[in-house]
């Protein structure tokens, strides 16, 4: 079976183009006051993580999907977001001199409802405040 022209891919194409991703992303980072809190790069664990200027995502993945659990099927919406910093406040919406400093991917339900967060953050980033957890204490909060 070729699914290369199947109608799912128009019909995804068009539920993908309904939802304001960045709308989206922008409500999160706003929600949680643009800091991470208990954040582990498989090497250090750190307390909190603040972003020292204004970000600006970029969708670069969207995933529709189902998983089926207990008899019942379960929707989720994957949106994976690429958060950049502008290097120079000075210049506004220069898109060139942007740099990755993170990426967030957002898993909502059908209803847009809020499941679950990943984060991949350059915690060497000139961007990036990281506070390293202090020896032997260690905690997890949401920001």
């Amino acid at each position: 079976m070729n699914l290369n022209n199947h109608p799912i891919w128009n019909d995804c194409q068009k539920i993908l183009a309904q939802i304001e991703a960045t709308t989206l992303v922008q409500k999160h980072l706003e929600k949680c006051h643009y800091q991470v809190r208990g954040y582990s790069d498989g090497e250090h664990f750190y307390q909190e993580i603040t972003f020292k200027t204004p970000l600006y995502p970029e969708l670069v993945s969207s995933t529709l999907g189902y998983t089926r659990e207990d008899e019942e099927n379960n929707k989720w919406i994957k949106l994976t977001f690429s958060l950049q910093a502008e290097p120079r406040a000075s210049v506004k919406e220069s898109v060139i001199d942007r740099k990755e400093v993170a990426q967030l991917t957002l898993i909502f339900d059908e209803n847009l409802e809020f499941i679950d967060e990943n984060w991949f953050i350059d915690v060497d980033s000139n961007f990036v405040v990281a506070k390293r957890e202090k020896d032997g204490e260690r905690s997890l909060s949401i920001a």
